[in-house]
C-alpha cells in the first residue's frame, strides 16, 4: 500500500480550471490533518498529488516568489538540489479532503490536477529532449544542462528518482495560474527508497 508507482514511467498531468477540495490539486485548503514539518510564519502549501493507493505527498514551502525577502527570495535556490527544511518539504499522508480552518495558507489559485495516461519517456542522447510537462514519475526535463545538469546528476548518483516535477502551466494548453511559485519554470521533487512512509526527499527549483 506504501510502494512508490513504477517511476521508470511517467503520466502526465494538467491544471483544471475546476478547483476542488479533496484529492490531487495545487492551491487551495491544505488536507485534513496535515502540518507542515516545520513552524514558520511564511510557511505555505503548494500542492497534493494523490496515488492511486490512497497514499499522497503534500508540499510546503517558504520562498519568497516576489522578490520582497532578500533571504527567502526564490531566485537564490534556483537550480540546485535542495533537501527538506523549511524552505521547501514533503509530508505523506493518507489521502482525503482539506481543511478549509488550516492556518497554512496558498499562494497559488485552487486547481484540480486532471491526469493522463501513463507514458514511457523516450531515452534521447540529449535530456532537452524529455517530457517537459508536468508529469509523476520519469526523467527529469532539463531546460539547460550547462546551468542545472549537475544538480540532477548528484541526485541520480546518491539513488534519487524523480518522484514528479510541475511544470509552469503552457498558455496554449492551460489558463494563467495566478501565485504559481515555479513561474517560469519548473519543480522537481525526487525520492530515494521504495516506499513513500520512509522515503527521502530532495528538490530542484529549475528557472
Amino acid at each position: 500500500m506504501d510502494e512508490l508507482p513504477d517511476l521508470n514511467q511517467f503520466r502526465p498531468f494538467a491544471y483544471d480550471r475546476e478547483s476542488t477540495d479533496r484529492g490531487s490539486k495545487i492551491g487551495g485548503a491544505v488536507p485534513k490533518n496535515v502540518e507542515p514539518l516545520y513552524v514558520d510564519v511564511n510557511q505555505k502549501y503548494f500542492g497534493t498529488i494523490e496515488f492511486e493507493t490512497g497514499r499522497a505527498v503534500s508540499l510546503f514551502y517558504s520562498f519568497d516568489i516576489y522578490g520582497d525577502d532578500e533571504k527567502l527570495d526564490i531566485i537564490s535556490f534556483n537550480n540546485r538540489v535542495l533537501f527538506p527544511s523549511k524552505l521547501i518539504h514533503a509530508v505523506v499522508h493518507q489521502g482525503g479532503m482539506s481543511d478549509s480552518a488550516s492556518e497554512i495558507k496558498a499562494e497559488v489559485s485552487c486547481q484540480r490536477i486532471r491526469f493522463e495516461p501513463m507514458q514511457t519517456d523516450r531515452m534521447p542522447e540529449s535530456p532537452e529532449q524529455v517530457s517537459p510537462r508536468s508529469k509523476v514519475g520519469g526523467r527529469p526535463f532539463i531546460d539547460n544542462v550547462a546551468r542545472v545538469g549537475s544538480a540532477f546528476e548528484e541526485l541520480e548518483q546518491s539513488g534519487y528518482r524523480q518522484l514528479f516535477q510541475f511544470d509552469t502551466p503552457d498558455p496554449r494548453r492551460e489558463a494563467y495560474i495566478d501565485g504559481f511559485p515555479w513561474d517560469p519554470g519548473w519543480l522537481h521533487a525526487f525520492v530515494r527508497g521504495e516506499h513513500l512512509a520512509e522515503a527521502e526527499f530532495a528538490f530542484v527549483v529549475q528557472q
